[in-house]
């Protein structure tokens, strides 16, 4: 078990790895906060399940879990409210931007 939880948390650390990889490489910040918003939740999966692998208790599984989902809620929510904000407060969208949108020339 203790070699499935070290798989697990090593695919973790890649979403983690692809989440920086995202920041850097991204033009706008809401590129980055999509980037980051994904792969954080993601490996936080992979790092609760290699969590319930290592300690091998029921009981920490279902507390592994359950902070899993708390994370993914907040994590969507939060980041929601950040590009929300930022769309209100003028920041420009760089990049392509969605037709179907208010104004929603191409640029």
């Amino acid at each position: 078990m203790q070699i499935l939880s070290y798989v697990s948390f090593a695919i973790g650390f890649i979403f983690l790895i692809g989440s920086v990889v995202g920041v850097v490489r991204f033009a706008d910040g809401y590129q980055k906060m999509q980037s980051v918003t994904i792969a954080t939740s993601m490996s936080m999966f992979w790092f609760a399940l290699g969590a319930a692998l290592y300690c091998q208790s029921a009981t920490f599984a279902v507390k592994a879990f359950l902070i899993y989902l708390f994370l993914l809620i907040t994590s969507a929510v939060s980041s929601h409210m950040v590009v929300r904000a930022s769309l209100e407060a003028g920041i420009p969208v760089l990049g392509k931007v969605n037709r179907f949108s208010e104004g929603g020339d191409e640029k």
